[in-house]
């Protein structure tokens, strides 16, 4: 131990302390200048690294050595020279103005990539569903439109009916009124005989119209009520319908609401597992 700077000495008899603090779970190295001189590795980071290796370029020992500063540093799989990603932090050691050796920690970055993977499937999957929340919401509105539209068109037909009852009604009156004179008509044409007999063809002639015309009228009468009652049960089901429309609308609503906090929670795992 002789050739071991003095100041990396008490680190040193604290080492395991150290690493133990972190129940065992990152790699903790200590260098000095040129090489390794105290290691252990995690249970989940293992670096294959043993005492007296040198400290290669590329490692954040080796950063924090040339930069005379902590180097805190998280490597990709693609940027590591062990295979694996993993986030170090490693912190020179001075004696006097000299860098007299580095201790490093590095932990693994499985947990933080699967965690970052998730999140971003997590913000993907919410934002699909909100742009489809969206789009319903859009439908619902249209939906809502749409009834309001027929919910118009069958309140005019209902007018429209009404109005033709009442023609119809009219109609009846007339045919009634025609009824009566064409008998009226007949009496006044038996009376004058033989002088009368054409002007009795006729009467008859009017009475058969208005008796063909009330009969028709009572048809019609009889088939606009219940286009009238077809109606008021279409008018029940399209309030109905709106009700519905309304529902989903107001729905859509809190579960667009619901998503948006969802990806306000994501958007924060992101951040939580870039900083890991």
């Amino acid at each position: 131990m002789a050739e071991v700077s003095e100041v990396l000495q008490p680190i040193l008899a604290v080492a395991d302390f150290i690493h133990d603090l972190f129940e065992g779970r990152n790699f903790l190295g200590i260098a000095d200048r040129e090489k390794f001189i105290w290691l252990r590795d995690g249970s989940e980071i293992r670096f294959q690294i043993k005492p007296g290796d040198l400290v290669k370029p590329g490692m954040a020992t080796h950063d924090a050595m040339q930069q005379r500063k902590t180097v805190v540093r998280s490597i990709t799989k693609e940027q590591s020279l062990f295979g694996f990603p993993y986030r170090a932090i490693a912190l020179p050691i001075f004696d006097g103005p000299q860098v007299a050796g580095v201790v490093s920690m590095t932990t693994a970055r499985k947990k933080e990539i699967l965690m970052y993977e998730m999140a971003g499937r997590l913000e993907l999957s919410t934002h699909q569903l909100a742009e489809k929340g969206k789009s319903i919401a859009g439908t619902a509105g249209a939906l809502t439109r749409e009834i309001d539209t027929l919910t118009t068109a069958s309140r005019r037909l209902t007018e429209g009916l009404q109005i033709m009852d009442d023609a119809i009604e009219l109609v009846d009156r007339v045919a009634s009124q025609t009824q009566l004179l064409g008998l009226n008509a007949a009496i006044e044409a038996a009376r004058a005989g033989a002088a009368g007999r054409g002007f009795s063809i006729v009467a008859d002639e009017i009475r058969a119209l208005a008796l063909t015309t009330s009969e028709n009228a009572k048809l019609i009468r009889v088939g606009l009520k219940r286009m009238a009652e077809d109606v008021k049960v279409s008018h029940r089901h399209l309030a109905q319908l709106e009700s519905l429309a309304q529902q989903q609308a107001a729905v859509t609503v809190e579960v667009d609401r619901a998503l948006t906090e969802m990806q306000g929670g994501v958007e924060d795992l992101n951040r939580f597992a870039k900083e890991v």
